[in-house]
């Protein structure tokens, strides 16, 4: 992990803002970026706000991220919350 947070290797990239990316950086959370948010796992749309918040990624964009990468991304997230996954 570096000052942008932990790397994710996408298998599938991603286009943000019109441009094909091939990792991420999910950084630690802090709390009040998860004052709003559940994070329980049983609601996908709060994980994808609170990923859209730990990775400066807008969220209609990560709604186009592949299942595996999006999975690998919500676990680091996960770890940085100390819960287990819910997917």
């Amino acid at each position: 992990m570096n000052e942008q947070g932990e790397k994710v290797d996408l298998k599938y990239p991603l286009t943000i803002e019109g441009k094909a990316v091939n990792a991420i950086y999910v950084r630690r959370a802090k709390v009040r970026d998860i004052l709003s948010s559940k994070l329980t796992g049983d609601n996908m749309a709060d994980d994808v706000t609170i990923l859209a918040k730990l990775t400066g990624i807008n969220p209609p964009e990560l709604e186009d991220m592949d299942m595996a990468d999006y999975q690998a991304a919500m676990k680091v997230a996960r770890d940085f919350l100390g819960l287990t996954p819910g997917i």
